[in-house]
């Protein structure tokens, strides 16, 4: 009972922090958004010019540099299990657990930057100055194991041109969970019985210990890419698209201010969107979800590495910062 009571209450105290953070979000709404200013030639304010350089310099580019940082331990650690495993080291099941764990933190590091997506790292179908460079890093909801699965039959990883050439959900945070924290078996993947990689038999004939080297393999190059991918959005930021936001309405891409302040407002809102939509209400049921059972755990964020959780409080970090 002392334990039901206590997990009771922390329940409770998280219910709370993210009930509250959401209700921050409502008087926000009358700050950011337009309201007409969009038929202005002008609508510069310094007060807003504070706000955005304060934001930019304060939370943005801290949260990049920290992502980063996380990134290239997370490409040392995963390149030096692929060594192990590649040969045989009897050292293998130690550095996976090293990797997982550099997984784990860049994920945390990367869930605080799911609301910064102004710029580089947002749609460049929405955002003014968007790269699309958050997809390349996390693609997640439209992850793919199958589409790792078939990757891993191809090795079309061992190629210069695949992260050019393949869809996000082949590689990323999101594909090197799936790598790291899966034991790969002949006898089964996660692809519909159908699929090539079955009628085919090719997946069953590459054997569990070819597996795990490929799997390996292809983990070290996805893990390399994110690396690569961390250090590129944050020079686009700091070298480039931050002067653009710090002088929003003066000078730069943007022309009005207040398109700047609504790209933030947009981004912060991914804790409603995403964080309170996607990641809690449909895999509880409270919305969203048809299954019968009345839950939709399948569509918890992190099922392998069974890290939903903690995406979530990172989130409500990145909101905080």
């Amino acid at each position: 009972m002392k334990n039901y009571r206590k997990q009771k209450k922390s329940s409770n105290r998280s219910s709370l922090i993210v009930i509250l953070s959401l209700l921050v979000l409502i008087p926000m709404v009358a700050f950011f958004c337009d309201n007409g200013t969009s038929k202005k030639t002008s609508d510069f304010d310094a007060t807003r010019q504070t706000l955005l350089k304060s934001i930019s310099a304060n939370s943005i580019m801290p949260i990049y540099t920290a992502f980063e940082t996380a990134a290239k331990a997370l490409n040392t650690a995963v390149n030096a299990y692929n060594v192990a495993v590649q040969s045989s080291g009897t050292n293998k099941a130690t550095l996976l657990a090293t990797a997982k764990e550099a997984w784990r933190k860049a994920m945390y590091a990367w869930q605080e930057a799911e609301l910064t997506q102004v710029g580089p790292a947002g749609s460049s179908s929405k955002r003014t100055g968007g790269k699309d460079i958050r997809d390349e890093i996390y693609s997640w909801p439209t992850s793919s194991t199958c589409k790792v699965d078939t990757e891993i039959v191809t090795k079309e990883y061992d190629n210069a041109n695949f992260f050019t050439t393949r869809l996000v959900n082949a590689y990323g945070l999101d594909a090197l969970e799936y790598l790291l924290f899966t034991t790969f078996s002949s006898s089964a993947n996660t692809c519909i019985p159908q699929a090539t990689i079955n009628t085919s038999g090719t997946w069953a004939a590459i054997g569990n210990t070819e597996l795990e080297k490929r799997a390996a393999a292809y983990a070290a190059a996805v893990a390399s890419n994110i690396s690569s991918q961390a250090t590129a959005l944050k020079n686009e930021w700091q070298n480039g698209f931050q002067a653009d936001f710090d002088n929003a309405g003066k000078s730069g891409a943007y022309t009005l201010q207040m398109t700047a302040m609504n790209d933030l407002y947009a981004a912060i809102f991914y804790l409603d969107t995403q964080t309170k939509d996607a990641k809690l209400a449909k895999a509880t049921g409270i919305r969203g979800c048809t299954n019968t059972a009345g839950v939709c755990l399948k569509d918890l964020e992190s099922l392998h590495a069974e890290y939903s959780k903690e995406e979530v409080t990172a989130n409500l970090t990145g909101f905080q910062k």
